[in-house]
């Protein structure tokens, strides 16, 4: 048995790259009356993506070159539950990143409450649709991110991590 880590804190997460996410409304809820499982990896892989889409693995390179990225794993702690009215956002950190992975950590966080509510890690890869199959990230995105990571390994704390997703060298 494991011991117990502790999260970050909200204002350590809060420094991190954000996404916002509009007020979660009474469709976005399950029968329970919080948001559903599907929506909470929805909304923080979306936020996830925001550091991807910033170093330049978007929809116009897709279209220009077929550069693209698949999410190949993913582990989800539920920490909170968000219910109908809250507001939230995604935070993302970079935490190992390859030649065709990048490994993040996705923090949807409730900023009214400033609480971290679910934790998203994934293992991201570089694709070509092309041939359907990983590539290397283009020398430009790699570099961007390889920026992000090292500012993000600077930080003062150290995310928790399942121990099962890593980027293979």
């Amino acid at each position: 048995m494991r011991g117990v880590l502790a999260e970050p804190t909200y204002e350590q997460v809060a420094a991190l790259p954000a996404y916002d996410v509009p007020a979660l409304g009474r469709a976005d809820m399950d029968g329970n009356g919080h948001l559903s499982v599907h929506d909470h990896v929805r909304i923080a892989a979306a936020g996830a993506h925001v550091v991807l889409l910033g170093a330049g693995m978007n929809p116009e390179r897709r279209a220009a070159d077929g550069t693209t990225v698949f999410t190949a794993e993913h582990h989800v702690w539920y920490l909170h539950e968000l219910r109908d009215g809250v507001g939230a956002r995604v935070h993302t950190r970079v935490v190992d990143l390859g030649e065709r992975a990048i490994h993040l950590v996705g923090y949807l966080v409730d900023p009214g409450s400033a609480r971290v509510a679910t934790v998203l890690e994934a293992l991201v890869l570089s694709a070509s649709l092309t041939s359907r199959r990983t590539a290397p990230f283009p020398v430009d995105v790699r570099e961007r991110l390889a920026r992000v990571r090292d500012q993000h390994a600077a930080l003062p704390w150290t995310p928790r991590l399942s121990g099962a997703i890593e980027v293979r060298r």
